[in-house]
């Protein structure tokens, strides 16, 4: 009988541990929305919250969604900074590696051209701060 029970122990446990993937990135895996974008050259804040555009972080992925598009890339975080390269747009049938270094298509993303290299000001579970040399992000988590 004690057999009986410690097996099944086992396979519980295994059943447990093996459901899901452990969190890579700390704080920054989760589902993230951007509230707003601060412009370094122009000074200007302009709030985005109304246009729903997240960002879904997990493994060494980011989903970018917005209103008319989605995008995916690459990334690579060191806790102070997030380093962000290879911009799929993602469609229904295909994803399209974005090539065009001079790209504007990221911009309402807060990313300008086709990669992105960020400090991060700062990080906990409700809120996220990127900084840029071309903006300043501010995030909430959902």
């Amino acid at each position: 009988m004690n057999k009986i029970v410690y097996i099944l122990l086992a396979i519980v446990s295994f059943c447990v541990v093996s459901c899901d993937k452990i969190p890579e990135n700390g704080d920054l895996d989760g589902n993230w929305q951007l509230l707003t974008i601060e412009e370094h050259n122009s000074g200007e804040v302009v709030s985005v919250k109304e246009q729903k555009v997240f960002w879904a972080v997990q493994l060494k992925l980011i989903a970018y969604r917005s209103a008319d598009n989605s995008y995916l890339s690459r990334f690579v975080y060191d806790g102070d900074s997030l380093f962000l390269y290879n911009f799929y747009r993602h469609t229904r049938y295909e994803d399209y590696l974005l090539t065009d270094s001079s790209t504007t298509e990221l911009e309402k993303l807060g990313i300008h051209g086709i990669s992105g290299r960020f400090a991060v000001e700062s990080l906990d579970k409700k809120r996220m701060v990127l900084n840029s040399n071309d903006s300043r992000l501010v995030f909430r988590k959902f």
